[in-house]
């Protein structure tokens, strides 16, 4: 299965120094045949001339700013039968690409993968597996429920996955 990184990115300039090369890694280390797109959501400040240091490894597409809906037009026009969706602020492992193809590759009914994230800086949890609920009507998810720490390096079905 090809797949297709894709970064959005808003006013990133102080991140891409450190995002990018990670991605960049990742997808050269991949079994994967696999490409990097960046979403520049009408960015302001110099993330536009940040990413031009990586102008060999990505493919820049500059949109209006739609927020997380940028990501619709790309996914759509894509080629690629799978998604990667990014942010400016991560950083990823280099080796984080293949397990999740695998895992979409093995089982026709899943939909979603998803890895465990952490802060930037990897000191924290970020997000991970959530639970559904209803409350007042509305219908939510939230990641930190009684017992999370203990499926946090554990695989299985969640409801979502982030923050």
């Amino acid at each position: 299965m090809k797949v297709n990184i894709i970064v959005l990115n808003y006013n990133g300039e102080k991140f891409i120094p450190e995002c990018m090369p990670s991605i960049i890694k990742a997808k050269n280390m991949s079994s994967r045949e696999a490409r990097i797109t960046v979403i520049d959501n009408q960015s302001t400040d110099a993330s536009l001339t940040a990413l031009e240091a990586f102008s060999g490894d990505i493919t820049v597409v500059p949109m209006d700013n739609r927020v997380f809906c940028s990501y619709n037009k790309v996914v759509r026009d894509q080629s690629e039968e799978i998604a990667v969706l990014l942010n400016n602020d991560m950083k990823v492992k280099e080796d984080f690409l293949d397990p999740m193809v695998k895992t979409l590759e093995n089982s026709s009914d899943i939909f979603m993968v998803a890895p465990k994230c952490f802060n930037f800086t990897g000191e924290e949890l970020e997000g991970g597996r959530s639970k559904g609920f209803i409350k007042y009507g509305w219908f939510g998810a939230k990641a930190r429920y009684d017992g999370w720490e203990k499926e946090v390096d554990t695989s299985g079905n969640t409801f979502q996955t982030g923050f």
